[in-house]
């Protein structure tokens, strides 16, 4: 092993100096973790004191009723375990390199050796299961029955975790993202058994030297890159480190860590959003996820950082508020941008869990106490009043949302500092709804590496409500890699204007202006409550070109009758008018994915037309 690691290491030096400075000194480092630590595996690296987290604090959380939770227990005992949705049964432990949806399995090598792209294998599934999010229910069921089934289980499913999870062999040691999720869950799973563990000094040593071992790696492996900008992974890096270092709170390096952490959650609060209080990455999905990382920071860490913590609580408000603001009448968040689903516990509902729900933020609002977050909750309700519109500048996003209708807007650029990393391309797309009826909906994200060819289909210009000229994307998108995007143009507002029945702004998108014929483009979105929502596209070209403009419906809702300029839809018992003066209406099936992994078939309309010199395209919904 050690000679496969000298070998690799060499390699990657010889590198160094074609990748600049930075990645050698990260080289060195990781060279320096890589050795020394594999050396000193023949006995435990850490083996001292150690605090859990309050239990009533845990519970506080969770909902009312818990009844269901204590259950669920049994249910892990059984074998049952569930992965994005999707139920597996095992034996008794499950195969931890194993993605059990495509039902194919990752060689447990060393840990960078390992590609992320083997065919057809989702690794994102994998690292789901090894968050070890279910330990918690253990915890839950032990302390409502009573009964050390629930420890013993625990603590045959954590070694055989170990056995088969050698350190830095496997895909489990690939992402300190994924250590900190995994030992943050560990940790609240042990606060329910710290009783137990003082009766069993051997397991305790096992534990802990496991934690300190997670810590070590996401120290030496911290994802901060080069940007200015910090995203999901340096954040969760960031919490992993704090909880690790709160619970090993006598141990010099864990102090470190904890201490590092704190400090950076604070910088990042800021760095992670805009001035509107929008992550950075664009997606509605990551911006849940890293506000629910900050307020589990505020909720667990409040007493112990109390000054701290009070600079994080205006970003956060805003981050909250945010979500309040985009969340659908059906409850809802929008899939705007990639989500897999993710979270950092799933004490409350791990099986059946739905990411675009807002219910472990409700629930950690409602029990946050003498802060400027307490009350916020109540906002989602305020939002509902005759003057309902947000326009986000900085962010590019209008919000429009009452009893009835909802629509959101998007006219942002490139996001995370023209990477756009879990960006889509979804420039001047929206979703809708009239009657309170959701009739246009983003497709979702599907996957990420294990369809190459179909993660870039719900990443593309044609899988958004928004037009395409002559078959090109918005921003290029390398059809090699499932990450990232090029920004080719800008878009800004011309116009905006508003009253208690009407919306009505403008945008000039200069992304096509590439094109060896340049083409001008300004769409209009027009908005009347709750009666009538319209589309006007405004084109200037010296050539003819080809224009779609593609509108993805709800899963309920269905095409009933199309003629000439005119499509009728019907969901339930509502009806709703489409006209348009496109030339040629064309009904199609798209891949609608509501949750990550999951996909199925649902309508679409593309509208085509040609156009040439100055043209103004028109499509209205109207509510009968």
């Amino acid at each position: 092993m050690i000679n496969l690691i000298l070998r690799y290491q060499l390699k990657q030096f010889l590198l160094s100096p074609i990748l600049g400075i930075r990645v050698l000194i990260k080289k060195v480092l990781t060279f320096y973790f890589d050795i020394y630590f594999l050396l000193s595996r023949r006995k435990p690296i850490y083996n001292s004191s150690y605090k859990t987290l309050s239990i009533d604090i845990i519970l506080n959380i969770l909902p009312r009723d818990i009844k269901n939770i204590f259950d669920d227990g049994n249910r892990l005992l059984n074998g049952e375990f569930e992965i994005f949705s999707q139920r597996i049964m095992v034996e008794r432990f499950p195969i931890w390199n194993k993605d059990y949806i495509s039902n194919k399995t990752i060689p447990n090598l060393f840990y960078r050796k390992i590609k992320r792209k083997i065919g057809g294998a989702e690794i994102r599934s994998i690292w789901e299961l090894n968050r070890l999010q279910f330990l918690p229910l253990l915890g839950l069921s032990f302390r409502s029955q009573k009964d050390s089934v629930y420890y013993y289980f625990l603590k045959d499913i954590i070694n055989d975790w170990i056995s088969n999870n050698p350190f830095l062999i496997g895909a489990n040691w690939m992402n300190a993202m994924e250590c900190s999720i995994r030992a943050s869950n560990i940790i609240i799973a042990l606060s329910f058994f710290e009783s137990e563990l003082n009766k069993d000094p051997e397991f305790e040593k096992i534990i802990l030297d496991l934690l300190y071992m997670h810590g070590l790696y996401i120290e030496f492996h911290i994802e901060k890159g080069i940007s200015n900008l910090f995203g999901n992974h340096y954040l969760s890096d960031l919490f992993g480190l704090l909880i690790i270092g709160a619970f090993l709170y006598n141990n010099n390096r864990a102090i470190k860590w904890k201490t590092y952490a704190i400090k950076e959650l604070i910088i990042s609060a800021d760095k992670c959003i805009d001035e509107d209080g929008v992550a950075h990455e664009h997606s509605v999905g990551y911006h849940k996820f890293i506000t629910e990382l900050y307020l589990y920071v505020i909720y667990f860490f409040r007493k112990d950082f109390s000054i701290a913590i009070s600079f994080l609580e205006f970003n956060i408000h805003k981050m909250i508020e945010f979500l309040f603001k985009i969340e659908q009448p059906d409850c809802k968040l929008p899939s705007i941008g990639d989500c897999d689903d993710g979270k950092i516990f799933a004490i409350d509902n791990y099986y059946g869990y739905d990411s675009k729900e807002l219910l472990a933020i409700k629930n950690i609002l409602r029990s946050i106490e003498n802060s400027t977050l307490s009350n916020i909750e109540n906002l989602d309700k305020n939002f509902t009043t005759p003057q309902n519109i947000v326009l986000y500048k900085k962010a590019g996003i209008l919000l429009y949302k009452n009893l009835k209708s909802y629509l959101t807007f998007l006219f942002w650029n490139v996001g995370s500092e023209g990477q756009g990393t879990h960006q889509h391309n979804d420039i001047l797309s929206f979703c809708l709804f009239l009657s309170g009826t959701s009739i246009i909906v983003d497709p979702g994200t599907y996957c990420y590496i294990s369809d190459p060819q179909m993660r870039n289909y719900f990443r593309s210009t044609s899988a958004h409500n928004t037009i395409s000229i002559d078959n090109y994307e918005f921003n290029n998108v390398d059809q090699n890699s499932v990450w990232g995007m090029k920004q080719n143009g800008s878009v800004q507002i011309l116009d905006f204007s508003v009253n208690n029945s009407f919306i009505k702004i403008t945008i000039e998108n200069n992304a096509f202006c590439r094109l060896s014929d340049p083409v001008f483009h300004k769409r209009t979105i027009e908005l009347w409550c709750d009666k009538k929502f319209k589309i006007i596209d405004e084109f200037k070209s010296n050539s003819l070109h080809k224009v779609t403009l593609s509108l993805h419906l709800d899963p309920g809702v269905k095409i009933e009758n199309i003629t000439k300029g005119k499509i009728i839809l019907r969901k339930d018992k509502k009806k709703f008018t489409i006209n348009t003066n496109y030339k040629k209406i064309i009904m199609d099936n798209y891949k609608y994915s509501e949750k990550f992994l999951h996909s199925y078939e649902a309508e679409m309309i593309m509208l085509n037309t040609s156009i040439i010199n100055s043209t103004h395209l028109i499509t209205e919904v109207i509510t009968d």
